[in-house]
């Protein structure tokens, strides 16, 4: 299952954005130069795009839903080491808001302002 997402990562994003798994079934994806709107857009599109894969197992369809937490801070430049945890962290609470307010669904939190 694993492999078929990274399959569907690589090809839904650009060769500038990142992606990391981080942790057992999460992953990272940084995405920039791009606005929040096209930031949310292209999540609601792959959370789409894997409900509707055929991902089977051992030749038995299955069903695959995602949850998406998205953070943004507005007129960031860029983004410093220092600060990169804040960023994770604040995407997290995203993901756990779709999470808990059904599952199957993209959520947006803008920041605070930078700590860096």
């Amino acid at each position: 299952m694993l492999k078929e997402l990274a399959k569907i990562l690589t090809k839904e994003f650009r060769i500038s954005d990142i992606i990391i798994r981080y942790g057992g079934e999460e992953f990272l994806i940084v995405l920039f130069d791009l606005d929040m709107d096209r930031g949310f857009q292209m999540m609601e599109e792959l959370r789409e795009t894997i409900a509707t894969y055929p991902f089977e197992y051992k030749g038995h369809p299955l069903e695959i839903t995602v949850s998406i937490g998205i953070t943004y801070e507005q007129g960031l430049t860029e983004i410093h080491a220092t600060s990169l945890q804040h960023y994770i962290i604040a995407a997290d609470k995203a993901l756990y808001l779709a999470k808990n307010s059904g599952r199957n669904q993209v959520v947006m939190r803008e920041t605070s302002a930078n700590p860096a």
